[in-house]
């Protein structure tokens, strides 16, 4: 997921500044956030574009984010970056 995260900063978003936060927060939770300052875009016409490659990386993450029983969120505005924030609740036993 995260490979997804930064190959789409390069191919679409023409960023000059990524940053990337892991943490492991006092409520159990391993967080991934990734932020860019490229041009940015507007998630829910993406989720509703019908073009075969228009928005299957972001679609890919939700997938993947799913399956591992993640949380994810994609906040973007146009002229003005991206934000991914991926949190995975851990179990007590894994830690």
């Amino acid at each position: 997921m995260y490979q997804e995260m930064l190959n789409n900063i390069l191919k679409h978003s023409k960023a000059t500044r990524i940053i990337v936060a892991v943490i492991y927060s006092m409520d159990d939770k391993f967080v991934l956030q990734v932020e860019d300052n490229g041009v940015g875009f507007d998630p829910a016409k993406k989720q509703t574009q019908t073009s075969s490659s228009s928005g299957i990386g972001l679609k890919s993450m939700r997938n993947r984010a799913h399956l591992i029983g993640a949380q994810i969120s994609i906040e973007s505005t146009p002229g003005k970056g991206s934000t991914i924030k991926v949190e995975l609740p851990l179990e007590p036993e894994t830690l």
